[in-house]
């Protein structure tokens, strides 16, 4: 909110509900006039003495005007953006992660099955088997890992769009 002073200069342009300064009493009567006005531009009456004193200047403190709300709704729109944003891009990660793990898991019983199928000694079999277990359980491993890790406690509850 801004605040200024008008003092004026010229007598005759004082409204006639205004008293002389002086009284006939000899009383001294102050009088003091205060504006205030908020927004994003000042009063049209202050606009146009800035154009009085400096041509071209309302044009320019407009256009500030313009140019300051038109940044301030882009950092909002991002602002409530982001979260959306950040939510699709969790959601491609994961599945990427989904078919790597599907390919690795495929990939571990093709080799282990391919194992047992050139030699089928019991040696094999237990490095066959070995590889396709130990393959399962990091996969399973890791999702579980990963799910506990990376949904914090009441993430769900907290909206995307709150002042923190």
């Amino acid at each position: 909110m801004a605040s200024d002073q008008i003092q004026p200069t010229d007598r005759s342009a004082e409204p006639a509900s205004v008293p002389s300064p002086i009284q006939p009493e000899g009383q001294i009567v102050s009088f003091h006039q205060q504006i205030r006005y908020s927004g994003p531009l000042p009063s049209p009456e202050i606009l146009a003495g800035y154009e009085q004193a400096f041509k071209g200047c309302a044009e320019r403190i407009i256009a500030m005007a313009e140019r300051q709300a038109k940044h301030r709704q882009e950092c909002e729109r991002l602002r409530y953006d982001a979260p959306i944003e950040d939510a699709r891009a969790s959601r491609i990660e994961a599945r990427r992660g989904q078919f790597f793990a599907f390919t690795l898991v495929i990939a571990a019983f093709a080799i282990s099955a391919g194992m047992v199928l050139i030699s089928p000694t019991p040696a094999v079999a237990t490095v066959a088997t070995a590889i396709s277990g130990s393959t399962i359980l990091g996969v399973v491993g890791i999702f579980i890992v990963g799910r506990k890790t990376s949904s914090p406690k009441g993430s769900a509850s907290k909206s995307p769009i709150s002042s923190d």
